[in-house]
């Protein structure tokens, strides 16, 4: 099992980077897959005669499958946290055989009263040619790492609707 990465809050800059997360070019096969996961079988996303039909060159990708990788980036930043919220917006559609590059930057770090840090962060993805597909935000609890013998309180995470 892989240790979970801590945060020593006091370390952490606005502005700092993300490491990037480069995902393998997007397949008719994963398209189908993700159709599947989400009970989402449109055809703009499934079948190309539809997709010409409706004035496009192919089928492209649900935005979801983006979405989620943008989400990824940011959770496994946080490893050991929770992400709290993910809102994103769609830029560029993307195509099957693209490959996407997602990016993150530290927009803030605060910490309550309780001792409980959270963290927002800029989301963006961009495409094979860096055109920029999507841009979002996200907010995450973070795990810090305390000193030894301190006392530690779970965060509890709260769906919104």
């Amino acid at each position: 099992m892989r240790a979970q990465k801590k945060f020593d809050i006091a370390r952490l800059r606005i502005g700092d980077e993300l490491p990037s997360l480069k995902k393998r070019a997007i397949d008719r096969v994963q398209i189908a897959r993700w159709a599947s996961a989400l009970d989402d079988f449109n055809p703009m996303h499934l079948d190309d005669a539809c997709a010409q039909a409706e004035g496009m060159p192919s089928v492209f990708v649900n935005p979801q499958i983006p979405m989620a990788f943008a989400g990824q980036l940011a959770a496994s930043w946080l490893n050991g946290g929770q992400l709290r919220r993910l809102a994103v917006r769609f830029l560029k559609l993307v195509w099957p055989g693209d490959e996407l590059t997602f990016h993150g930057r530290l927009l803030r770090v605060d910490t309550d009263a309780q001792g409980n840090s959270r963290v927002e962060i800029d989301l963006w993805g961009e495409n094979q040619a860096g055109e920029v597909v999507l841009k979002g935000v996200c907010h995450g609890a973070m795990a810090e790492a305390r000193p030894r013998g301190s006392a530690t309180r779970a965060v509890k995470a709260v769906a919104r609707p």
